[in-house]
């Protein structure tokens, strides 16, 4: 077999025949396609060491960086906050914001009519500290406790995050019907149990409630879905992270007081400093804007170091887009494979910078975008996993690596030379080859 060298790495087996790859002690360090079957449509430059005077093959994608755009619309960030700065408003203003609304009017002149005469203040819930054993809960209105959640009240309990329960009450008689507030005031008796209370007084805990008095135990259900359901909005993911960093940004706590709030923060420092920007979903005016990330699960799973190697490709490579989900997985592969490894010193080596615009530029000529590849990943990744388990396989998520290992798998069936991804999940040591169920308009873009 003949071998030509052909870089300072690596000595290459004649690719017209296998398409080998070898180290300089002869070991297999890949695979690309041989030129005869490639049978490539281009023309392939040679590079020459200007010291060494040798030679090697020019790797025909290779991203093209641009000057950045000095008109970029980015979003804005309202995490970034002055310690000590509040923003407030009043209930006044806030109805004058309904009022901009066209459903407001309308809604405004049904409630009227519906409720001429009749709205009563006294009708509004009263509240009483009441003794716990006055307070029952209706198991046919109540769910199960669930003990994780119980679990959680009392890892974390802090007497200031004590709510009302809400509850209707026996017309004449002290008795409490709870509709909610169950797990919060079962954590209170835990602790009076326990005699946790440096001021007990008396036999039993005294409990905060909000009642109505009626007879009518169907208004007592309608409450209960009323409190958990249509009255109550769950809080988001995003807005629990914002909250936590304006704990640090405003309100100056630090890593000592909260060291989960701390964490948030240095994370979404990690992304900010990559002109990136963590966004609500949904929100239509910053939504899609340069930088903007909607993808909260992704952030919460990733270290800051895995998150500012994330931002900073996606800023070098796609600076005028939004974070597609994809992105994620597909830098967290090579981070984690050649920058966490120490096969790189860090993402700005050289080596490693050369490696990925030659990776970028595969996946642009081949796919065009990150959406594209993630729609053309999975696609493939249906076809190669039925194709080895049977058409009426279930055919799970693809894992996070796979549109990197495919892009890899590009990489290297058209010349690439640079060490890759040897991620088993990925796809790239499969029999048959996943890049072979690529679609065939993919295919011919390499040719």
């Amino acid at each position: 077999m003949k071998v030509v060298k052909n870089s300072d790495k690596y000595v290459v087996a004649d690719t017209q025949v296998t398409g080998l790859l070898f180290d300089q002690n002869g070991k297999i360090k890949g695979r690309c396609m041989p030129n005869s079957v490639r049978n490539q449509k281009r023309v392939v430059k040679k590079l020459v060491n200007k010291k060494t005077g040798k030679t090697k093959m020019a790797y025909p994608y290779k991203w093209q960086h641009q000057p950045r755009d000095t008109n970029i619309l980015y979003p804005k960030n309202e995490m970034k906050r002055v310690k000590g700065v509040h923003n407030e408003i009043s209930f006044a203003d806030r109805v004058k914001e309904l009022e901009k609304d066209p459903r407001f009017a309308p809604l405004v002149r049904k409630i009227q009519k519906k409720f001429a005469g009749k709205l009563k203040m006294s009708d509004r819930p009263n509240f009483n500290w009441v003794p716990i054993s006055q307070v029952v809960i209706d198991l046919d209105i109540q769910r199960d406790i669930i003990m994780e959640h119980l679990f959680e009240i009392l890892e974390d309990f802090h007497p200031w995050r004590i709510s009302p329960v809400f509850a209707v009450k026996d017309p004449g008689v002290e008795k409490y019907h709870a509709c909610d507030g169950q797990h919060n005031t079962t954590a209170q008796m835990v602790l009076y149990a326990a005699q946790i209370w440096a001021d007990m007084t008396g036999e039993e805990i005294m409990v905060p409630v909000w009642f109505v008095e009626t007879s009518d135990r169907s208004f007592a259900r309608d409450l209960f879905t009323f409190v958990n359901g249509k009255g109550r909005r769950n809080v988001d993911d995003y807005t629990m992270i914002r909250n936590d960093l304006y704990k640090i940004r405003i309100d100056g706590k630090t890593e000592d007081d909260d060291p989960a709030a701390w964490a948030n923060h240095i994370k979404v420092k990690a992304i900010e400093k990559n002109n990136c920007t963590l966004t609500k979903k949904g929100d239509k005016d910053n939504e899609g804007l340069a930088g903007s990330t909607t993808h909260i699960a992704a952030v919460n799973t990733r270290s800051e170091k895995v998150l500012d190697h994330i931002t900073a490709e996606h800023d070098l490579y796609f600076p005028e887009e939004p974070i597609h989900n994809t992105e994620y997985g597909f830098y967290e592969s090579f981070y984690k494979e050649f920058i966490e490894t120490k096969v790189y010193k860090n993402r700005n080596d050289p080596g490693f910078r050369e490696f990925m615009d030659e990776i970028m530029g595969t996946l642009r000529k081949g796919f065009f975008t990150i959406k594209n590849l993630s729609n053309q990943t999975g696609k493939a990744w249906d076809s190669h996993y039925k194709s080895k388990h049977g058409s009426l396989a279930d055919v799970p998520s693809p894992p996070f690596s796979v549109p990197a290992g495919i892009v890899c798998r590009a990489y290297l069936r058209n010349g690439g030379t640079h060490q890759v991804l040897e991620i088993a999940e990925t796809g790239i040591l499969a029999k048959p080859d996943i890049y072979d169920f690529l679609e065939d308009h993919i295919l011919e873009r390499y040719k």
